[in-house]
């Protein structure tokens, strides 16, 4: 834990020396660098903020930052190669609750030094503008939209709030309200952090109302703050048609699988478009 916590304060003291103009996170270790290279190839056609990705191996991290990306080592034993394969058992479970958290951590020093913030998974891909499109929609915190995991919660909502792609508005408010997740986190280890989120908001008697046929929106009276959640046609899970603005599949299997069913998902979606990105 000694590297994590070293990365931490690193970290602290990169922003707090930078303006507070809006960051996006990524987090990345060895088993995901091809991943990360198609996402990052895609970032870079895009307009978007200063790009900030925190490595979970030393591998990882030294890729990065001899490609002169600006990169953390926040690693452990733990991390070294992990590969998620969404089987739950012991093992996954203590290693995903423990990255939830470091998660969680980040976002809440990055809010805390004044900045704005978009996480992405770097497997989900983005399209389009992802940061003006999220940018531009009038909420404090805004997510892409999943429909499994919880299932309780997605029974009665018709959805859930999708941990793998949002993004959070600077402000009292909004620090506050993650600040008592993150807390809630730490104090309940879970194998999904955003089983979570999405628990800690149903018990707030979340209500959504539908607008533009398939977004939703609420107000959280408690932390006075709009949370919006785009519908599956802006960023989908699932289906691979144009005028997406991020493609986030729900990948299984081992590393080489997840790498060919995300370039063969993209590739279908690009169509004839020249995007550079790797073969």
């Amino acid at each position: 834990m000694g590297q994590i916590v070293t990365a931490m304060n690193t970290l602290t003291e990169y922003l707090e020396s930078r303006e507070k103009t809006p960051v996006v996170l990524v987090f990345v270790n060895t088993p995901y660098l091809p991943v990360f290279d198609i996402w990052y190839a895609l970032y870079m056609i895009n307009s978007a903020p200063d790009l900030i990705v925190i490595a979970l191996d030393k591998t990882a991290y030294e890729n990065l930052t001899q490609r002169g990306i600006c990169c953390f080592f926040a690693g452990s034993d733990e991390f070294n190669n992990f590969l998620s394969l969404k089987i739950y058992d012991k093992h996954e479970v203590s290693v995903l609750s423990k990255l939830w958290l470091l998660r969680a951590t980040a976002i809440r020093m990055i809010l805390d030094t004044g900045a704005d913030v978009l996480h992405t998974d770097c497997d989900a891909f983005w399209l389009g503008d992802v940061y003006r499109l999220f940018r531009e929609t009038p909420a404090d915190m805004t997510f892409s939209i999943a429909f499994s995991h919880p299932r309780e919660v997605a029974q009665q909502w018709g959805f859930i709030l999708c941990m793998g792609l949002f993004m959070i508005r600077n402000s009292e408010n909004t620090r506050k309200f993650f600040s008592d997740f993150a807390d809630r986190l730490e104090s309940t280890p879970s194998p999904s952090d955003q089983a979570v989120l999405n628990e800690f908001l149903y018990t707030e008697n979340t209500r959504w109302k539908r607008y533009r046929i398939r977004n939703h929106k609420t107000y959280l009276q408690k932390y006075d703050i709009t949370i919006h959640v785009f519908g599956d046609h802006l960023v989908s899970r699932k289906r691979t048609h144009h005028g997406l603005y991020a493609y986030h599949p729900f990948l299984e299997g081992d590393i080489d699988k997840k790498v060919a069913d995300s370039l063969g998902g993209i590739r279908k979606i690009l169509g004839k478009c020249n995007y550079d990105i790797p073969p």
